[in-house]
């Protein structure tokens, strides 16, 4: 079965590093460069960074930097200058791992529900679940975990509602890492990002 549209919506770029005291982040430094309109700080939570016309925010919290890209552009072709831009300007990280969040709605050609499609597609023991429960089941959700602990993705799929066909997936890579050099920190998140849409594009056609 063909896919009949797709809506790209948010890329999400994290980091989690070693402690990092809030206080130790130049920001005055990140104002002279002007990425962002509206820059935000939380006494002992972070520092919130955004810009609507480039649809673009960042969050650097003591052990969690988080980038949101919510451009409608595909992944694989964002730009990720600002991304970069604040990561070299932060202090020296010691960072622990990196995840890729894709995030994205998809309709397929046909007149199944998006509740239907998931429920018969990943609910093995349906029949079985609706005489424990008394009732018909009309959907659901999955997430499944697949390769190592350490180096995973763990994709999402649910329906918008329960009354559309639209189907919400939501694609996350994780990999476990030792980087304290800020430049190889970006070099390895644009490699697992690249890894990340390539096997999207398998899903995508493998799954639905």
């Amino acid at each position: 079965m063909a896919i009949k549209a797709e809506k790209l919506q948010k890329l999400i770029l994290v980091c989690i590093y070693d402690p990092l005291p809030i206080q130790k982040v130049r920001i005055d430094q990140i104002r002279q460069e002007e990425l962002f309109e509206l820059i935000s700080i939380i006494e002992e939570k972070g520092i919130f960074l955004a810009d609507q016309a480039k649809n673009t925010e960042i969050s650097i919290q003591l052990t969690r930097l988080e980038y949101t890209d919510s451009n409608n552009l595909a992944f694989d072709k964002r730009n990720l200058e600002i991304y970069e831009n604040i990561v070299q300007l932060l202090p020296p990280l010691r960072v622990k791992a990196v995840g890729i969040n894709l995030h994205y709605t998809l309709i397929r050609d046909e007149d199944k529900l998006a509740a239907e499609f998931i429920r018969d597609k990943f609910l093995n023991e349906k029949n079985i679940l609706q005489d424990i429960l008394g009732n018909k089941i009309i959907g659901n959700s999955t997430r499944i975990f697949y390769g190592e602990p350490d180096d995973h993705f763990d994709i999402r799929v649910f329906p918008v509602d329960l009354i559309s066909r639209e189907i919400g997936i939501t694609l996350h890579k994780h990999k476990d890492i030792d980087i304290a050099d800020q430049k190889l920190l970006i070099q390895t998140t644009k490699e697992l990002l690249i890894k990340t849409c390539e096997e999207n594009i398998k899903i995508m056609y493998k799954l639905f």
